[in-house]
């Protein structure tokens, strides 16, 4: 067993996410898989981390080395995967034609149909490149846009359900795919490098290696919480690493892998000296759910104000390791965003403060900043 004090276990977390000194854009793909329910999460994540960084740097390049892949994964929601983790990931939740037929029951769309969709669909990337689900109808007869109803009344054209078929199976990917980053539909195309069979419980074992990795010290309620997978296919994988446990004063016992030890223990005891403005639902807040109280000495405040009823963390002011604020912004340039910290600010922090909240209002193109407390 390793004991660790609080300052060391975050300033070893925000040291391997760049949160501590930003880090180089050949770096932006090893900071692990970045959420994107949120098509502008992953720009403001990558914001925090890298520097210089300018939202083009994510821009859609099929044969680029820092390529992302958006992909359903993780507790079912969207991510943007670095192309080295996009084939394991797909192993591990890569779901069966028997599994992902589902999406037609509800419009009652024939499976003769859907099939002929997908054939049409999947030759129409083969010959056109990345198309966006829009863009695509305009090659499709209009057979294959008859409109089908479900029971609520609503209707759908076979194109979308397919689409995520196809996309649930693995045939079809979808990059960031962008004109403006503050676009929100990407570009399909046909999966560059298809998924090889493969042996989805090494497949969940190299996953759950990734994850501490990434994010030890952390528990076995965090990495089951965070992948999403049967509580079966979790404990083999947690099972197969080598692993120390961590006490730290105020968690519950961690665990780190035997390599992360030694670093671990020599990491100063010190505050770490940061400050960032973390966007919605960024990775490393998602990365726990028992013990996110690691980022906050006021558990009462920082739950009230840094989740939202449905658990989703909104943008955080972060100083010296914790969350000491949220702010807020509109999605279109030239509008306002406004920084709430927790607590009356002296000047001597808020000058500290003021360089990050400069960088973000530029890259979103804020107006102006409202400071309310």
């Amino acid at each position: 067993m390793i004991k660790l004090s609080q300052n060391q276990l975050r300033r070893y977390i925000l040291g391997k996410q760049g949160l501590l000194e930003r880090q180089s854009l050949e770096a932006m793909d090893t900071f692990g898989p970045l959420h994107a329910t949120d098509h502008t999460t992953p720009y403001l994540s990558l914001l925090a981390r890298v520097d210089p960084f300018v939202w083009e740097n994510l821009a859609d390049k099929r044969y680029d080395e820092h390529a992302f892949i958006k992909l359903r994964c993780m507790r079912g929601t969207l991510h943007l995967l670095p192309e080295s983790l996009a084939n394991t990931v797909q192993c591990v939740y890569q779901l069966t034609e028997k599994e992902t037929f589902h999406e037609f029951a509800e419009y009652d769309i024939p499976e003769k149909a859907a099939m002929a969709a997908r054939f049409a669909i999947l030759e129409t990337l083969e010959k056109e490149g990345p198309q966006s689900t829009a863009s695509i109808k305009k090659y499709l007869s209009a057979n294959l846009q008859k409109k089908y109803k479900n029971k609520y009344g609503s209707e759908t054209t076979i194109i979308g359900p397919v689409m995520r078929w196809l996309w649930s199976l693995g045939l079809i990917e979808s990059g960031v795919g962008v004109t403006d980053w503050r676009q929100k539909e990407a570009a399909f195309r046909i999966v560059v490098s298809a998924v090889e069979p493969c042996d989805r419980s090494e497949a969940d074992k190299a996953l759950a290696q990734t994850y501490f990795e990434l994010y030890a010290p952390a528990t076995y309620e965090d990495w089951a919480w965070w992948c999403g997978l049967n509580a079966e296919r979790c404990k083999t994988a947690f099972n197969s690493l080598k692993l120390m446990e961590a006490s730290v004063s105020g968690l519950p016992p961690m665990w780190v892998l035997e390599t992360q030890a030694e670093v671990l223990s020599q990491t100063p005891d010190t505050p770490p000296d940061m400050v960032r403005l973390l966007p919605y639902e960024d990775a490393l807040i998602k990365a726990y759910k028992p013990t996110r109280s690691r980022f906050y000495d006021d558990a009462d405040i920082a739950e009230d104000s840094a989740f939202n009823k449905f658990g989703e963390a909104v943008p955080t002011i972060w100083i010296d390791g914790q969350i000491m604020g949220v702010w807020t912004w509109i999605q279109k340039p030239n509008e306002p965003m406004t920084v709430e910290p927790f607590f009356q600010m002296t000047k001597a922090l808020r000058k500290r403060l003021n360089p990050e909240i400069e960088r973000v209002q530029h890259f979103i193109q804020a107006s102006h900043v409202i400071w309310s407390s």
